[in-house]
């Protein structure tokens, strides 16, 4: 009884020496919440097709002023199961760090409504995540019919709605024939995108010196009026897949597949086209 006493004693002892305030090492501190700025973005606003590319821009901010080392920066498609970057990396005090990838679409990814990206950052036991999310705007093929006359063809469905086809040319001029069915005047669209939403495939008077000049055969890409007769449209495909004239407020817009094309015919016509400038 009295050697435990002793050892209680001891051990009361032993516990007020220890300074005031002194924590156990056996673990770092955990950081401060906030200690990074993390964001994604995606280039193309809608995925229309296969083969689509979006272009991913991660960024990373240590808002501290300290070194931060092993952060662990990490982003994927959940859904799919597939990782898209997967790096460890050191930022300085105030250091923003950006870093891109691609992303090429699978035909099976064009079953979901969208993909959402997810990037986490990870500094010890701090965990951060920010996502980016992109419609799938699932867009069949345009169908061309023989017309019985060699080199022009009849699309083969006028849509009702806006609702664009996927038209893969070659490049150069190409002519397309507005014909209404109607004796009287009908209202009429047709329009031609590198993507949808994106560029408008505008036809150029010389594609050489096209957009220094901005003159346009007109009308050229885009045709939404009443019209009584035959109207003819040209438009104008370049090599590198991005079309002439800006999207939304004339903002140049991202392309997802080059030599992929979007045509929206609505109205109660009949619409052919053919490969050359025929005006």
């Amino acid at each position: 009884m009295r050697r435990l006493l002793v050892l209680v004693i001891s051990v009361a002892l032993i516990l007020l020496a220890a300074p005031a305030g002194a924590k156990r090492a056996d673990k770092p501190p955990r950081p401060p919440a906030g200690l990074v700025d993390l964001s994604i973005e995606a280039d193309l606003w809608a995925v229309n097709t296969a083969g689509d590319t979006i272009s991913y821009t991660f960024t990373v901010t240590n808002r501290s002023n300290d070194e931060l080392t092993d952060v662990a920066v990490r982003a994927g498609l959940a859904d799919l199961d597939e990782t898209i970057l997967d790096e460890t990396i050191t930022l300085v005090g105030g250091e923003t760090r950006s870093i891109e990838r691609p992303y090429e679409v699978k035909p099976t990814d064009m079953g979901l409504p969208e993909l959402v990206n997810t990037l986490t950052v990870t500094v010890g036991d701090l965990e951060e995540t920010a996502t980016a999310t992109t419609p799938v705007w699932a867009t069949d093929a345009c169908v061309w019919e023989a017309t019985g006359v060699e080199g022009v063809f009849r699309l083969a469905t006028i849509q009702t709605e806006y609702q664009p086809c996927r038209w893969t040319a070659d490049q150069g001029y190409w002519t397309l024939i507005v014909t209404p069915t109607r004796t009287k005047p009908s209202s009429v669209q047709v329009t031609v995108r590198d993507h949808y939403p994106g560029n408008w495939c505008v036809a150029p008077v010389d594609p050489n010196t096209y957009p220094e000049t901005g003159e346009l055969i007109e009308p050229s890409g885009v045709l939404n009026q009443r019209i009584r007769g035959e109207v003819t449209v040209p438009v104008y495909f370049p090599g590198s897949g991005t079309c002439l004239a800006g999207g939304a407020g004339g903002v140049t817009m991202p392309v997802g597949t080059p030599g992929d094309y979007y045509l929206v015919a609505m109205g109660d016509i009949e619409l052919t086209m053919t490969q050359g400038w025929a005006g």
